[in-house]
Parts: C-alpha cells; sequence; structure tokens
C-alpha cells in the first residue's frame, strides 16, 4: 500500500499555461463521487451516533477485562481481547474522517471514513467471536477452572459485544447503503 495507490487512477491532469507563460499540470478528480443521502443537519446526527457507537464498543470492550477470571492468565484467551483494541482503534479513525468529511465524498474518502467503520466493526465482530471460543477452549479444557461463574460472565460479556456490534451493522445499512 505505501508504494502502489489505489486512488492513482481517480486523478487525470492537464498542462495549462500560467501568468508567466509556464506550463503547470493541473489535477483534477475524475473517479466515482458517493453522495450522501442526507442533509448537513442529519450527518451531524449520525456522526454522533456513529461516536457513541465508538464509545459504546470501547465501554463494551473494557467490561470483559475488568473480570479476573482465571482464564485471564492465559495468552490463548487474552491476546484476543488484547488485539480486539486494534480494530476500534481505526473505527474511531473513521469516525473523526467522517467528521470532516463533506456531503459528497470521492472514493478515497468514502473508503477512509464510511468503509473504514464498517470494516473495522465486523473486524471488531470477528475478533470477539474468537475470543469467545478461546474463552470456551480454555473452559473446557480446564473444566471450568476454579470460578466456573466468572467464565460465564465473561462469555456472556463478549456475547453482548457482539449484539452490539450487530445493532451497529443494522444502523449502518439503514444510513449509508447506497
Amino acid at each position: 500500500m505505501l508504494f502502489n495507490n489505489p486512488y492513482k487512477n481517480d486523478y487525470d491532469h492537464r498542462p495549462e499555461r500560467d501568468a508567466k507563460g509556464r506550463f503547470r499540470d493541473v489535477f483534477f478528480y475524475t473517479g466515482e463521487y458517493h453522495e450522501l443521502k442526507f442533509d448537513l443537519k442529519t450527518k451531524a446526527k449520525v456522526r454522533g451516533i456513529c461516536l457513541i457507537y465508538g464509545i459504546s464498543f470501547l465501554a463494551a470492550l473494557i467490561v470483559p477485562g475488568l473480570l479476573n477470571q482465571p482464564s485471564s492468565r492465559s495468552i490463548m484467551v487474552c491476546l484476543p481481547y488484547v488485539f480486539m483494541f486494534l480494530p476500534l482503534i481505526f473505527f474511531f479513525f473513521g469516525v473523526f474522517s467522517f467528521f470532516q468529511a463533506p456531503l459528497l465524498l470521492t472514493r478515497e474518502r468514502f473508503d477512509k471514513s464510511v468503509l473504514r467503520m464498517k470494516h473495522s466493526a465486523v473486524a471488531f465482530l470477528v475478533l470477539d467471536i474468537i475470543s469467545v471460543i478461546c474463552a470456551v477452549i480454555w473452559c473446557v479444557m480446564n473444566k471450568g477452572g476454579e470460578a466456573p461463574f466468572k467464565e460465564i460472565i465473561y462469555i456472556l460479556s463478549h456475547l453482548g459485544v457482539a449484539v452490539l456490534v450487530l445493532i451497529f451493522g443494522r444502523y449502518y445499512n439503514k444510513v449509508f447503503i447506497l
């Protein structure tokens, strides 16, 4: 991605003379535009709701981490949980990019704001499911451990995160599907 810009074919240029008679390249956008189907007032409401979803994702992710269950001392359970913060960070990048985006988005702006929120939510959900599977495997291997009730609460809190992401997906489809 560093050396290959996928958006380079969306731009074209033509030479023009400036005031001193020298040629300068004038670049202009020729790619697809994505027009959001709402006005500025609705966009402000949508971006506020997306930010609230991001904050609720963060809160729902922190809650399972506050539990002191025996499986949290296992790298198999702990690692997927820690990796869940990465798509959440990218989700916030998408939300803050959407804050600054106009109603008529270039393909690059659409990909780095609206589509980034969708892909981050999907990655967040996948890592959440992996985390639940690892916790269940740990419980089966250790026959529930010394505190099976804490393990059940941990797994149910992750399922709550999954439900929250699915609710966001439904909201995303209602608002952004063009």
